[in-house]
């Protein structure tokens, strides 16, 4: 385990192979079949490496905490509740939801190579990790994917007082060109996502003005009473109106169009089973346009982007996901480095299952 940085900065640095392979032992000890157990070591890992710090390492305890209280199923049978060619409703039988998620995006990319596009919708799930491993999947198979998900209620409306919203992020993905990597975004519809104040408090920082309200709801910039999340936009002025019509956007496509629960309806983690729900959709490129066509294309839009004259003190204009391809090619070339309050939490999980620890 190499480390870098300096005294209370110092970050233990693991190889991806051996953080992957010690979220499959945690796994299996809280008895998810092999396979399943590797799918979340799989989505967790791709948080890791691509420099999303709040929904890879900070996660695993916690899911497996829920396994061990009973809160989610670690055998969940996925059901159909209804099917069309391109549509499909699953309900995930309280499974954890990165299990439950790499099924659904699958079944939707199946669709799409049988009729151009497939969509999935899913009840009775759980929190899914970052959301953009799933159109990932989606460029893996040479096409365009997208994914939203509801989330437990910490978010205020447009003039409101109350936290009746998620965070509830959407994730879409294109595949790239010739020459250019593929583009990849993942946001939530609040100005944050819960998991950035985390790092934010691990750090020792003060929040951007405008994030999060503490528990009275005045706006604070404190991650330590920092308690529900503002908004995309923050207020009216600045466009918090075009945030709410996304979220509840995203409320409609997951939890209305699969039967399930909205985020009103999600309880917060660790208080009962979520039963979140998810939408997936996959795009078959030549469905529309020839692939090579398409592919020429991208490289001539992205040209276009990256030629943009820069703005006065910035370097460049980057086309969204650059930063997170070029930290996976870091992060898997020198390690991932885990926060030391990351790394203690990881090996009292494995104090708690009776694993070997990362090694």
């Amino acid at each position: 385990m190499a480390e870098t940085g300096a005294g209370a900065t110092a970050r233990p640095r693991t190889t991806v192979e051996a953080l992957q392979g010690f979220y499959r032992r945690a796994f299996e000890a809280v008895e998810l079949p092999t396979a399943d157990a590797e799918t979340v070591a799989r989505v967790l890992i791709a948080a890791d490496v691509r420099g999303i710090d709040s929904h890879g390492a900070p996660q695993a305890r916690g899911y497996a905490r829920m396994i061990r209280q009973g809160l989610a199923n670690p055998r969940p049978n996925i059901q159909t509740v209804s099917e069309m060619p391109g549509t499909l409703v699953l309900n995930g039988d309280n499974g954890l939801g990165p299990v439950v998620g790499d099924y659904a995006m699958r079944r939707a990319i199946d669709k799409a190579r049988e009729v151009g596009v497939g969509t999935v919708t899913v009840r009775n799930s759980n929190h899914y990790a970052s959301c953009f491993y799933y159109p990932l999947l989606a460029i893996e198979a040479g096409m365009a994917g997208m994914t939203m998900t509801t989330s437990g209620p910490l978010t205020l409306p447009t003039f409101g007082m109350a936290p009746i919203l998620g965070t509830n992020p959407y994730a879409i993905g294109f595949p790239g060109g010739n020459d250019s990597p593929p583009f990849l975004i993942d946001m939530a519809t609040s100005a944050v996502a819960m998991g950035k104040v985390g790092i934010y408090r691990r750090e020792g920082q003060t929040l951007p003005e405008g994030w999060t309200f503490d528990e009275q709801f005045q706006p604070t910039t404190d991650p330590e009473r920092a308690r529900w999340l503002n908004l995309l936009g923050g207020d009216r002025d600045h466009g918090s109106h075009k945030g709410f019509g996304l979220n509840v956007a995203g409320d409609l496509f997951c939890g209305l169009l699969s039967g399930g629960r909205y985020s009103a309806q999600v309880p917060l983690r660790g208080t009962g089973p979520l039963e979140t729900s998810h939408m997936f959709t996959a795009w078959k490129i030549d469905a529309f346009v020839p692939v090579e066509e398409y592919r020429a294309r991208f490289d001539e839009y992205t040209t276009m982007l990256r030629d943009c004259p820069p703005r006065e003190a910035e370097q460049r204009v980057l086309v969204p996901g650059d930063p997170e391809w070029a930290e996976e090619v870091e992060r898997r070339r020198d390690g991932i480095p885990l926060h030391p309050a990351i790394y203690a939490d990881l090996q009292g999980l494995a104090t708690e299952l009776e694993i070997p620890f990362i090694g």
